[in-house]
């Protein structure tokens, strides 16, 4: 949604900011029906969320990343949060 851009997401993967997006859009329908839901709580939310075992870097160096992808579409989507955060020079 709008209101999500430039907001941080602690989560590695685009598939994780279009996750983001679903919980922006959430939010607005929560705020709709009355409930007060703050900006800054959103933003803390995004930026601070950690998930164990889901594209989680346990080590820098080496690189070491835990995951649980348990089916075609969480593996896929794991490929390509690694392609996106751990390019490999070539």
């Amino acid at each position: 949604t709008g209101e999500l851009a430039g907001y941080e997401i602690g989560l590695l993967g685009s598939h994780q900011r279009a996750n983001a997006a679903v919980a922006g859009a959430v939010v607005e329908r929560l705020r709709e029906a009355g409930m007060p839901i703050p900006a800054a709580a959103v933003r803390a939310g995004l930026r601070d969320v950690r998930w164990p075992a889901r594209v989680e870097l346990v080590s820098r160096d080496p690189v070491v990343i835990l995951d649980t992808a348990h089916n075609v579409p969480s593996a896929a989507a794991l490929v390509a949060a690694l392609r996106e955060s751990f390019p490999v020079p070539g």
